[in-house]
């Protein structure tokens, strides 16, 4: 059996959407019949609250206070992703400020102890994280098998990007230095969110990205700006379970988002057949 991989969706910045990337490749990969765990690791609690749960500290409890996993984990309702599948969240709420705060060191041990207790259990684990650089964030340097890194079409966003590649970069380059070096996680890809294409300042800036990234990193077709990722919100629901004006082609614009990380998947399954 082929260990859990674990994929976070990071950057610098809020709004970028990190919540709406993470609950919708979580909820698509689970309708294939994945068993998946989906991690909200922002005390703001988005996306417990976006699949229909109240933010909890369950993040917290499992890594301050070493709760059993059978405690922390809640299945995501069936009426945000659909009936039968094996689906759950960890949830996360104002008590993620103290392991935010804690002992670097600590909490990356521990994060990556934990986690790594779920590898015969769950197919993929999809992390949402906060926007800010606190042991959490870094801990999933190192925990983490794949890192995606979404950006919108605006200046502060690009230099996110820019910062958190280079960030992953500093990680790799530190762990490099020890006589045992740790693995860290690997860039997935660029996702461009929230874009149209029908104007000129979204397609330069998908062009830029292509041209500055494209020959070290996947950059995926852009997810437009449509109001049926709005709607399906607005219903709690996930894109794929919502009818509203527009589902299809938001399926269809994100769906090489969840081809990616599903061909990763079956490709390491092959490995240990």
């Amino acid at each position: 059996m082929s260990k859990a991989k674990i994929i976070a969706w990071m950057g610098r910045k809020g709004g970028i959407g990190k919540t709406t990337g993470a609950i919708t490749l979580a909820s698509g990969l689970a309708r294939q019949g994945l068993h998946t765990l989906l991690v909200d690791a922002d005390g703001q609690g988005n996306a417990s609250s976006s699949v229909g749960i109240e933010p909890h500290d369950a993040f917290a409890s499992l890594i301050l206070e070493d709760s059993e996993w059978a405690d922390v984990l809640v299945p995501v309702p069936e009426a945000f992703a659909g009936p039968g599948l094996r689906f759950d969240l960890l949830s996360a709420a104002e008590l993620q400020s103290e392991v935010e705060h804690a002992d670097y060191n600590l909490v990356t041990q521990v994060i990556y102890e934990r986690f790594h207790e779920l590898d015969s259990i769950y197919d993929v684990i999809i992390v949402d994280t906060s926007p800010s650089i606190t042991a959490i964030h870094t801990a999933f340097y190192f925990t983490a098998d794949y890192i995606l890194l979404p950006t919108l079409n605006e200046d502060d966003s690009i230099g996110s990007l820019a910062k958190s590649i280079a960030y992953i970069s500093a990680a790799i380059a530190q762990a490099n230095q020890q006589a045992d070096p740790p693995a860290v996680a690997q860039i997935l890809g660029i996702v461009p969110q929230k874009i149209s294409l029908r104007f000129l300042a979204d397609r330069l800036m998908y062009k830029h990205l292509q041209q500055f990234y494209g020959a070290h990193y996947q950059v995926l077709p852009p997810v437009m700006r449509r109001a049926a990722w709005r709607s399906a919100r607005t219903l709690t629901q996930s894109i794929w379970t919502a009818e509203v004006p527009g589902v299809a082609a938001a399926r269809g614009e994100f769906e090489p988002v969840t081809r990616l990380v599903s061909s990763l998947l079956t490709h390491a399954q092959e490995l240990v057949s």
